[in-house]
């Protein structure tokens, strides 16, 4: 059976042991500014400590040993028999011992279907493993990018109330008049508090983000998450055959064989059963001579033949309940694949229309309104329009970004997820 990896306990909180020692080695490198922790150790945190994963495990093992105790012969009977004139406990008119030992062999076919059926489901319960490790995985990857979308817009909005400030400034070295001062002033104080408001929340998400990424790693959701590292933009996975490539198609797939294969067994139950007897019996009378015997019989199991027809017709149902839910699985994760796919190419390149052309165009703005001498509204507004703005585009670039990793990370996982965290 997998060893789950070790926890250390602090108060209430059980931490992962993986977890723990990367705090550790961040606080005994805080001074080196790339200890922080990266998308690839967070997937490697979780993969060994989340409870789903070990659920999973347990049932990968759980089928494995019903796997090895296949085929399951009926176990044999061992008999003792004593016959006697006044009675078979009474030694007094003894006449005979015996014992006896009895074995019934299934027909050959259902034991060779009962390890085929055994053995799909030790298939499904693997790739049942890999589609939940690629769960896991998409799940880490987007509440990881959430938590640093979130700080980013705690930093953007503490850039944001520097540059109400820095115009603050500005206006009061316009030569301009006292009530027209005043009202401008009260307006840039009026934003300030609002973004102090903006703060508020997005200290929330932070909170929030932070106790998602934590469950996400099957750690305690209160544990302070260090800083995290900045990955480049993720590259579009590459087209691959959904059939092979899906671990939950697969395991529906397995379970599929294995229902094929259990209707092979049940249809295999109008096949008799051998059954072997073998006696032993010692005589006191001297009537009769010591003597054993043998018997081999077969069942008849078409005399009840509405009981192995409606076994038959039961599986015959679970195949076609199968081959069902592979179609139906099938048609829904091309059209997820679709949608993911179409979604993230369109996000990818507002991403870089964001980061190669708006951005640095706003930003170009802000340089020239920088240079502006505030001697009127006019000037005053543009500069305040070109600050803002360049910190407008830069969270929408975010949210761009945070959506479109995301989606790469349900691409991912629909064609197995080979580029995750890479």
């Amino acid at each position: 059976m997998s060893q789950n990896p070790p926890s250390v306990v602090l108060g209430s909180m059980k931490i992962p042991a993986l977890f723990i020692s990367f705090l550790v080695t961040i606080s005994a490198n805080s001074y080196a500014e790339e200890a922080k922790l990266s998308l690839r150790e967070a997937i490697k945190v979780a993969e060994g400590h989340h409870p789903d994963l070990n659920l999973q495990k347990a049932r990968v093992d759980e089928a494995n040993a019903q796997k090895q105790s296949a085929p399951s012969l009926p176990p044999p009977s061992l008999f003792f028999s004593a016959m006697g004139s006044n009675g078979p406990l009474n030694s007094d008119g003894r006449m005979e011992n015996s014992f006896g030992l009895s074995q019934t062999i299934p027909f050959p076919t259902k034991l060779t279907a009962e390890s085929k059926a055994k053995g799909y489901e030790v298939d499904a319960a693997d790739a049942k493993l890999q589609a939940e490790t690629l769960r896991i995985r998409a799940e880490v990857k987007a509440t990881f990018f959430d938590l640093c979308g979130a700080r980013k817009k705690i930093a953007f909005l503490e850039e944001k109330k520097v540059i109400y400030q820095e115009h603050s400034q500005r206006a009061r070295s316009a030569t301009l008049s006292d009530r027209i001062m005043q009202a401008h002033l009260v307006w840039v104080q009026t934003e300030l508090e609002l973004v102090n408001n903006e703060l508020i929340v997005a200290r929330e998400e932070e909170r929030i983000s932070n106790g998602k990424l934590n469950v996400a790693l099957g750690s305690d959701p209160s544990i302070p998450i260090p800083e995290l590292e900045d990955p480049p933009l993720s590259e579009l996975p590459k087209s691959s055959d959904l059939q092979s490539s899906n671990p939950e198609l697969r395991a529906l797939t397995f379970s599929r064989d294995s229902a094929q294969a259990s209707l092979t067994q049940a249809k295999s139950l109008w096949l008799p059963d051998l059954s072997i007897t073998y006696r032993n019996a010692r005589r006191f009378d001297g009537l009769m001579p010591n003597y054993s015997e043998g018997t081999i019989g077969i069942t008849l199991p078409f005399l009840f033949f509405w009981e192995t027809s409606g076994q038959t017709a039961a599986a015959n149902a679970r195949v076609q309940e199968a081959e069902a839910k592979v179609e139906k699985t099938r048609n829904d994760l091309k059209m997820q694949l679709l949608e993911a796919r179409a979604h993230a190419e369109s996000l990818r390149e507002q991403a870089l229309n964001f980061e190669n052309r708006i951005i640095p165009q706003a930003e170009k703005r802000m340089k020239i309104a920088h240079g502006l001498v505030p001697s009127d509204m006019e000037s005053l507004n543009e500069h305040r329009d070109s600050m803002e703005s360049v910190i407008k585009l830069k969270l929408a670039a975010l949210n761009v970004r945070i959506d479109f990793e995301k989606t790469v990370a349900k691409l991912e996982s629909l064609l197995a997820g080979n580029e995750l965290g890479q």
